[in-house]
């Protein structure tokens, strides 16, 4: 009896702790419902197929969907590889390797090209002297050739001796061999650490240069790892031992140079500092210390690594509940107020292998409030608060100026950020029992239907403020609103943009359909506040609120060069947001019976010297009543009734209602139609390209001067053709000079105009040339990338028209990588003075 009560004691204990044990070492359900969600299946679906999808015939991948990088990065190959090899799609993966091989060979390279574009014709083959791949950059980036190698060897050992490999070998062996030794590894040189790869041009998110970092040589180690694998396997044991030696030298290296002691613990250092021919420890940390998860190598034990992560993770912050890494942190507790897909992808992928499922179960929670506006991951995202507030180096307490903020998300669809996101949640998925290759689902995204009603209580009232004093900076508090009516739906207007100086409020109320909590998100790059109940909301914040008719603000602050603006409610703890819909939106209580307030057109508040403008009044109600006044007071029944359009010569405040039968008389709508100075019209001859068009013609007016990256948003390019624009200065003036910038950048296949002509007239028809100025550079073989400014001095010349002529070179010219194809113009900021 005592025997068989033992034997069940001991058995209890051991289920006991065979059932804590799975319980710490299985996926929990609320991981697996979590990765299977709604939110994360379409965001998985729709990211994977986004990127898959994109892999042209010959291998070829656009880095970017929104223009950000131009042509296929090298080292992306090293992140959608292992994803496809985790999907079964092995044939894809050989196409993308051999088109980096390609643009190799038909440029005559010895290394892998950093950036390149497609074929000068895409439909044939590739071919050295009449079909190369273009070659956009040749920064010798070491760390990407070892991208490219691994992933041919991870391949290679994935599926055994193949055709592939054997025509392929001598490449992938011969860029190994190269990738590790001089002048990358060995080096001796003053200042230099022999036992290091040195990486000439390292990309990173630090401002700051360095030439030994942990990922060069993680990705380096891991290629040689599983290179001396396939080497072993070929009988080639010259090259097995080679590599061996040099992987050696490599886990050396790291132990001395890239290992500091925290707290009694050994961690790994993420990069040296170059400071002239020194390189300095460095002891701040980022996504570089998660090298090892990424490349599946670690130079030494894998402690190391866990003492990493704890030393890592102290540096998690909060915002508004969440948490979430920062890019980079600095030694002295300063942080990057940005957050980068792979580094998010890669501690994900750590955290599944370590079975940290709460820090997954964070990550999930962060991605629905970051990533929730998009369909498709995302590069990075950054807090954003609507000011020219930085958020490179900030601190705990610069940290709280954002909690009104949001995160802008930057580049979705970007290759090389969301193959790694990929793999990362690929992997998990396979570890929660769900496929690698998901359904193709669209994801529900926020519901942008304004459901506009034609029930004449729906809309809010708005208010449009711009400044019209002097002395001090402008905010739409100090102003006097220059227009009000009403809007169905929460808009900005084309009239409401002719300046960028401007503020729009909208006030009314929004019916709540049950007692619940509710959040409500405003999305903008511009400063942009939700108010309800006269408490500002921010973002991710519950608010309490019962079934009935709640008041509702929203505040519009546009300052830089971005007019997005969109407003979203969710109920309950589920981040399944939808757009504010117009029949939610009411301009007056409904229990005030309200009669909706008149349109006036035009809405743009100006009036130019001698002009006359034609003002018309209306309602969406036919039924309605409309009472105006042109001298500033409020109007009444008792004020003129509008019967047709009236003309206006003068600086006029129009103001007006309705009145309806059974309904209060509406607020007043009205347009401050304020005297301006006649504005220039500036006319382009060639539309820009679609890709580079930015804010249309209004970039060369804008005062936003374009730096020396073409994606930028502060260029328009043309491709092709040349740049002829004409200016209509309204009136005949005496101008000083006139100039404007253009972007020389060969590697992208951008060149400064061979001649541009600038030319005035006074009729608009017979125009004199006053300057014609031609660039030598345009056909320099130089890669450096300049803005070139061309200038005409009109020394007090009157003139009313001018004429901006810039011939494009044509045709890449023969030394080019892209010989043939058609040269681009990029152009900005026409200033006269």
């Amino acid at each position: 009896m005592r025997y068989t009560f033992f034997i069940l004691i001991l058995f209890i204990l051991t289920c006991s702790c065979q059932n804590t044990s799975n319980n710490k070492n299985d996926i929990p359900d609320k991981i697996k419902n979590e990765v299977s969600s709604e939110f994360f299946e379409a965001l998985y679906s729709s990211t994977y197929y986004d990127l898959v999808d994109r892999v042209e015939a010959d291998g070829f991948l656009q880095e970017s969907k929104t223009g950000q990088y131009a042509g296929m990065y090298s080292r992306t190959v090293g992140a959608i590889v292992p994803l496809l090899i985790e999907a079964g799609d092995t044939e894809r993966a050989e196409h993308l390797i051999t088109c980096v091989f390609d643009a190799m060979r038909t440029n005559g390279l010895d290394r892998v090209p950093h950036v390149f574009d497609r074929k000068v014709y895409p439909d044939k083959p590739a071919d050295s002297i009449r079909n190369p791949y273009k070659i956009i950059g040749r920064t010798d980036q070491v760390d990407g050739q070892a991208h490219v190698i691994l992933a041919w060897a991870q391949l290679a050992v994935h599926r055994g001796e193949t055709d592939f490999e054997k025509r392929t070998w001598h490449i992938a062996s011969t860029l190994m061999d190269k990738s590790t030794e001089k002048p990358y590894l060995g080096l001796t040189e003053s200042g230099a650490i022999p036992n290091l790869v040195y990486n000439y041009a390292f990309e990173h998110s630090r401002l700051v240069p360095s030439n030994y970092n942990l990922l060069t040589q993680c990705f380096a180690g891991a290629a040689l790892e599983a290179m001396i694998t396939i080497a072993k396997r070929r009988n080639d044991h010259e090259h097995a031992a080679r590599w061996t030696e040099r992987i050696n030298v490599i886990r050396e290296g790291a132990q001395r140079h890239l290992v500091r002691n925290v707290n009694g613990k050994e961690i790994y250092r993420e990069l040296l500092l170059k400071e002239n021919n020194a390189h300095i420890p460095f002891d701040g940390m980022g996504w570089v210390n998660l090298s090892p998860v990424a490349a599946q190598w670690e130079p030494l034990a894998h402690t190391v690594m866990v003492n990493t992560m704890e030393a890592y993770r102290k540096n998690m912050q909060i915002w508004n509940g969440i948490h979430w890494m920062p890019t980079d942190s600095w030694p002295d507790g300063e942080f990057y107020g940005q957050m980068i897909g792979k580094g998010i992808a890669w501690e994900i992928e750590y955290a599944r292998h370590e079975k940290e499922w709460q820090r997954i179960q964070d990550i999930l929670a962060m991605l629905k409030i970051v990533q929730y506006k998009h369909p498709i991951y995302m590069e990075n995202s950054f807090l954003f608060n609507g000011t020219s507030a930085g958020v490179y180096r900030i601190n705990r307490d610069k940290l709280k100026e954002f909690e009104q903020g949001t995160w802008r998300v930057v580049d979705p669809g970007n290759a090389e950020q969301v193959a790694w996101w990929c793999w990362a949640m690929a992997r998990l998925r396979k570890e929660a029992g769900l496929p690698v290759v998901p359904e193709r689902v669209h994801q529900q995204s926020l519901d942008k239907n304004s459901a506009v009603s034609k029930d004449n209580a729906h809309g809010l009232l708005f208010q449009y403020f711009r400044k019209t004093t002097t002395g001090k900076p402008f905010h739409w508090t100090d102003e006097e609103p220059l227009v009000t009516g009403v809007q169905k739906y929460i808009s900005i207007t084309p009239e409401q943009l002719v300046t960028d100086d401007f503020g729009l409020t909208w006030k009314g109320y929004i019916t709540i359909e049950a007692d619940d909590e509710y959040r409500f998100f405003s999305y903008a790059v511009n400063p942009s506040r939700v108010l309800i109940n006269d408490e500002v909301i921010t973002p991710g914040k519950a608010i309490a609120l019962k079934k009935g008719y709640h008041a509702i603000a929203v505040q519009y602050d546009h300052i830089l060069a971005d007019e997005s603006l969109e407003v979203y409610i969710q109920q309950g703890a589920e981040p399944k947001r939808t757009a504010l819909r117009a029949d939610q939106l009411y301009f007056a209580h409904p229990r005030d019976k309200q009669s909706i307030p008149p349109v006036i057109v035009p809405a743009l508040p100006e009036i130019e010297p001698g002009e006359t403008i034609q003002v018309s009044i209306h309602s969406t109600d036919e039924q309605v009543e409309i009472y105006y006044t042109l001298d500033g007071a409020e109007p009444s029944v008792n004020s003129t009734r509008y019967s047709k359009p009236f003309t206006i010569h003068t600086p006029t405040r129009v103001r007006a209602v309705t009145k309806k039968e059974g309904l209060a008389q509406s607020a007043s709508a009205h347009v401050y139609y304020r005297e301006v100075p006649k504005r220039l019209l500036l006319t382009l001859q060639y539309p820009p390209h679609a890709r580079y068009s930015s804010r249309g013609q209004r970039t060369l007016t804008d005062k936003l001067l374009g730096s020396t990256n073409n994606a930028d948003g502060h260029w328009l390019g043309f491709e092709g053709t040349d740049f002829k624009a004409s200016i209509d200065l309204r009136e005949a003036k005496s101008m000083n000079s006139i100039q404007v910038n253009f972007l020389h950048d060969q590697g992208a296949w951008v060149f400064a105009p061979k001649k541009v002509i600038f030319s005035v007239s006074m009729d608009g028809i017979k125009y004199s040339p006053v300057k014609e100025e031609s660039f030598s550079a345009s056909v320099d073989k130089s890669e450096k990338t300049i803005i070139k400014n061309f200038r005409a001095d009109l020394k007090n010349k009157s003139a009313r028209f001018l004429r901006i002529d810039a011939q494009n070179i044509g045709s890449i010219p023969s030394w080019h990588a892209g010989v043939g194809g058609k040269a681009w113009i990029f152009v900005d900021e026409v200033r006269i003075e």
